[in-house]
């Protein structure tokens, strides 16, 4: 693997030299004299997330997505929940003994197509206060792919709104781990003389602004629902003369 820190690399030229077997290898020119004992790795399986935030290297591939990584404390969901979440989603142990989910957000005017589906069903489960309620009564039969893409469909308006807002804390706590504000990152963009910080403040500031973004949409879908649900209650507070809808006899024994 080669993870070089962002202040030691000053060009990346991919060429193409020979070497056995006719493949082509790339020159990393550092831009300091390395120090004896420095690790150097290299990985080119590593995201470009991973290398920002882990190790300093910034890409100048434009990315209209954002990786969320989710905890899941322990003691915090029910027994239920985790073990629904492990038979539809790839959980792995986290450091305090719980367990963490990752899936991503991306830039999108449609909320649906925002949210990576291991999203919604997690927000569904962790919504909820039984299995039955999370995934309907014929959750036995019904397929992982089934259940992926369900999203929220079907679910009450009392469930949606606590499903929203556990997509909201998930994506909330994405934007309150970055170190810096979009701010800061705006005025290193505008400020600094050095190429790599700036493009570094550019990727955070694009990875920050979609996430602001999937909040808003979450936030315009709850205010969605309780604006509905409030005009509801409004209405059957309100005389039938006065609404014009004649009230439900149903299930009240009259034809």
């Amino acid at each position: 693997m080669l993870h070089l820190p962002l202040e030691i690399i000053q060009e990346y030229r991919p060429e193409k030299h020979s070497c056995p077997g006719g493949r082509a290898i790339a020159i990393v020119t550092a831009a300091r004299d390395l120090r004896a004992g420095e690790c150097l790795s290299r990985d080119v399986d590593a995201s470009a997330d991973s290398l920002l935030l882990d190790w300093g290297l910034a890409s100048t591939r434009r990315r209209d997505d954002v990786s969320l990584h989710v905890g899941i404390k322990k003691g915090v969901a029910q027994s239920w929940q985790v073990s629904t979440l492990r038979e539809l989603l790839d959980l792995r142990p986290g450091d305090d003994g719980g367990w963490v989910a990752s899936a991503k957000v991306r830039r999108s005017s449609s909320l649906r197509k925002a949210l990576d589906p291991k999203l919604w069903v997690a927000a569904r489960i962790l919504g909820c206060s039984s299995k039955a309620e999370a995934l309907g009564a014929d959750w036995d039969v019904r397929s992982r792919e089934d259940m992926l893409r369900a999203g929220l469909d079907g679910v009450s308006a009392a469930h949606r709104r606590r499903a929203l807002w556990v997509l909201k804390q998930a994506v909330q706590s994405a934007l309150d781990n970055f170190e810096t504000t979009a701010p800061d990152d705006e005025e290193v963009i505008r400020l600094t003389e050095d190429e790599r910080q700036r493009v570094a403040a550019s990727y955070r500031l694009g990875k920050k602004r979609i996430l602001s973004d999937v909040l808003a949409l979450l936030e315009k879908a709850d205010v969605k629902i309780a604006r509905r649900r409030a005009l509801r209650e409004k209405e059957t507070s309100l005389p039938a003369v006065v609404t014009g809808k004649r009230k439900s006899t149903k299930g009240k024994g009259f034809g």
